[in-house]
């Protein structure tokens, strides 16, 4: 029972990280068409520089394509903690 919930416990993780990664796509989106909207939106601190990050790995989505390689690399750097905002985060 043990290795199967095991099992079942890294499922969920990895699924939980690609909803995570098609969550990132979904905010990229929605900071820039918010800031057409309204210019003066800024962000600050930490969440700025990491949406710096999401445009250069993200071009606007304008039309429908493919995200998969997107996702694939979002997944990626998920798990690679590259974003600071996991400074508090003891590393293994």
């Amino acid at each position: 029972m043990g290795t199967i919930a095991a099992r079942d416990c890294l499922r969920v993780l990895e699924l939980t990280e690609q909803v995570v990664a098609a969550m990132l796509i979904a905010v990229r989106q929605g900071v820039a068409l918010r800031q057409q909207i309204d210019p003066t939106m800024v962000l600050r601190g930490e969440p700025a520089k990491m949406y710096e990050d999401l445009e250069k790995r993200i071009p606007l989505i304008e039309e429908d394509r493919a995200l998969d390689k997107e996702l694939i690399g979002l997944v990626k750097a998920i798990q690679q903690q590259t974003w600071s905002l996991y400074d508090d985060v003891p590393t293994s």
